[in-house]
């Protein structure tokens, strides 16, 4: 019997939430750190289901849980762990982990190898995705402080940083 995405998402919600309260998240955010990792495994059971892929919507679930965490960081001004480590906790391949040693015991190595090889994609998956996330926001901070200061500086002092950077003296070497 299948369960609906409401079920997966209150399900998935509560072990976030859970997993919050155990790293000793501050009160006020374990309910959003439990919806973040229920949006990030509705979409991943939605993507699973649509398309039949086993590592790909582990990538796209945790690039959501990624962007809520750090939107959720820069609009309650805490560390993006806070959020995003929770939410991750639904997605760790647990099962397949599990089952890779299972069979390792009962000797059916090939199924073992299977679940092995397919925690470890799923493990890469949620890393590089979380890099990805990480990347992006380094780089949003860097245009937002740029933008900030050439608020702060004034035009005519822009020109001169642009003439500055964009001289020909400076690719130059000299």
């Amino acid at each position: 019997m299948e369960i609906s995405y409401i079920e997966h998402f209150f399900y998935s919600t509560i072990a976030s939430g859970g997993y919050a309260v155990f790293i000793s998240v501050p009160r006020k955010d374990i309910v959003v750190s439990g919806i973040i990792g229920g949006l990030g495994w509705s979409l991943y059971k939605f993507l699973a289901i649509e398309t039949g892929d086993v590592v790909f919507p582990f990538f796209l679930a945790t690039l959501l849980i990624g962007f809520l965490g750090n939107a959720c960081s820069y609009k309650f001004k805490k560390t993006s762990m806070v959020y995003i480590l929770p939410g991750i906790v639904p997605l760790v391949p647990g099962y397949n982990m599990y089952y890779t040693m299972f069979y390792m015991v009962t000797k059916k190595y090939m199924l073992a190898l299977q679940n092995a090889v397919d925690a470890i994609f799923i493990a890469l998956a949620i890393a590089s995705a979380l890099l990805v996330m990480e990347s992006l926001r380094k780089i949003s901070d860097n245009i937002m402080i740029m933008i900030d200061k050439s608020i702060k500086m004034g035009s005519e002092e822009m020109t001169k940083v642009k003439d500055v950077l964009f001289n020909k003296q400076l690719f130059k070497g000299k």
